[in-house]
């Protein structure tokens, strides 16, 4: 009989870092990401990361309101905040700049602008998958 794959794995972490020094949380999100490396799916919510610890995730999903305000690899989130007028100040932990102006005054404006951008994305995939 042909072996078959080993079952999917997914680890789902909720608030791992919480309580923990720096040198602690660096050392659960680097063996989180060691995980991950090996080829497990990682899901993991972090509540106020270090710049270095939110440097070490792949993908990113910022959610306000129960709303997607951004999903993607985390080092674009930056940039896409950049392109609707939001920069993120140099030296600043991104993980905290993001989420003030996620929850600022426009986030309204960025909750509308990443709906807009997922439905035209929808909608060039099913075009690509007509044609």
């Amino acid at each position: 009989y042909p072996s078959s794959p080993p079952p999917s794995i997914v680890l789902l972490v909720d608030e791992p870092t919480s309580g923990l020094d720096a040198t602690m949380a660096t050392g659960v999100a680097s063996l989180l990401r060691e995980i991950a490396s090996s080829g497990r799916t990682v899901i993991a919510t972090i509540h106020q990361p270090s710049s270095r610890i939110f440097r070490t995730f792949d993908r990113l999903l910022l959610i306000a309101d129960g709303r997607v305000g951004f999903a993607g690899c985390t080092a674009a989130a930056a940039a896409h905040f950049g392109r609707l007028g939001h920069p993120i100040p140099p030296g600043d932990n991104p993980a905290e700049a993001l989420l003030e102006v996620l929850e600022g005054g426009a986030k309204t404006k960025l909750l509308a602008a990443w709906q807009a951008g997922a439905e035209a994305r929808a909608a060039a995939e099913v075009e690509g998958a007509e044609s």
